[in-house]
């Protein structure tokens, strides 16, 4: 819904990913223009962004609407930094160089590949980390391929590809 947004930590960058309400999604370096301060933590709604710091407010596009005690500064440079932000197929892509390359070819092979997965309408039922105490490469390539899945996931198969072999009796 417009006003719900969540930040995002890259490295030491501090993002702002919001539904403004034309229900676009933006993305915002989660910085005060005034002194650097970040204006949201977590995720939730809101209908402004106010800067814990002096107060500054800034509206779900970005814009600089108030600057208490500072009212005779021109505050025409002084909005939100935008981030490159793209959606496709219920995924939010952002990108923070200068010059973003060309989404669209991106947007389609995405769109096109999760619209049977519903990503687009899904929600976050549960966030777990885990820690393994393995080697992280052999955990990650069991997790990419799945040789093994015909034997031992055969549902999820069904569930994730359009091709489903049903495993001989040999194997």
């Amino acid at each position: 819904e417009p006003g719900d947004f969540f930040t995002y930590e890259i490295d030491c960058e501090s993002i702002l990913i919001l539904r403004d309400e034309d229900h676009c999604i933006r993305a915002f370096y989660n910085l005060c223009r005034h002194r650097g301060m970040r204006l949201a933590s977590g995720g939730g709604h809101a209908t402004r962004f106010i800067c814990p710091y002096h107060q500054w407010t800034y509206d779900r596009a970005g814009q600089l609407k108030k600057t208490p005690g500072l009212q005779d500064i021109d505050t025409s440079d002084l909005d939100l930094v935008p981030i490159h932000c793209e959606t496709a197929g219920g995924l939010i892509f952002i990108c923070l160089a200068d010059e973003a390359p060309d989404f669209e070819g991106a947007r389609q092979n995405y769109s096109e590949a999760l619209r049977p997965h519903g990503v687009d309408g899904a929600k976050v039922a549960a966030v777990i980390d885990y820690e393994i105490h393995a080697n992280w490469k052999i955990v990650w390539e069991n997790n990419r391929e799945c040789h093994h899945c015909v034997v031992n996931h055969p549902q999820y198969l069904k569930a994730n590809f359009d091709i489903f072999d049903e495993p001989t009796p040999e194997m």
